[in-house]
């Protein structure tokens, strides 16, 4: 497990907003690259190698996002969905795959999953959702 945060100067992309995103895959370089990504658009990134993993960081930090790899060790990204989702305000959770089936795509979105991408993941989609999880957060706080 891995915390990166951003410190963007002020007035910087990024800097009026601290917007936590939790990444659990186990491929060091997928995980490398893409916390770099958003480490230099200004967020806040922790990582997590397995699924249990990645919900007990969910419930310890409340990211507005979770990428989760659907073949994480352990209970598995499909089982490590359900029971973020099933945490008091939840994140949007979107799934990353190699490879993933139909029925699985079906299962994973009709429970609550934001999206299912497919390996290798454009960084512009990347962003567009992340920035979407933040306005939505946003605009959640707002509204309380």
């Amino acid at each position: 497990m891995g915390t990166w945060r951003a410190s963007p100067e002020p007035g910087a992309p990024g800097a009026s907003r601290t917007v936590d995103v939790l990444l659990a895959d186990d491929e060091p370089l997928f995980t490398g690259t893409l916390c770099d990504l958003l480490v230099d658009q200004g967020y806040a990134v922790t990582t997590a190698s397995d699924g249990m993993s990645a919900v007990h960081l969910t419930r310890c930090y409340r990211p507005a996002i979770v990428f989760l790899d659907l073949a994480v060790p352990g209970i598995g990204g499909e089982d490590a969905c359900r029971l973020i989702l099933a945490e008091p305000d939840p994140p949007r959770v979107v799934i990353l795959t190699a490879h993933a089936t139909e029925e699985q795509v079906r299962r994973l979105l009709t429970s609550g999953a934001t999206a299912v991408l497919v390996k290798p993941i454009p960084s512009e989609q990347i962003l567009r959702l992340l920035g979407e999880a933040c306005q939505a957060r946003a605009v959640a706080a707002y509204s309380a």
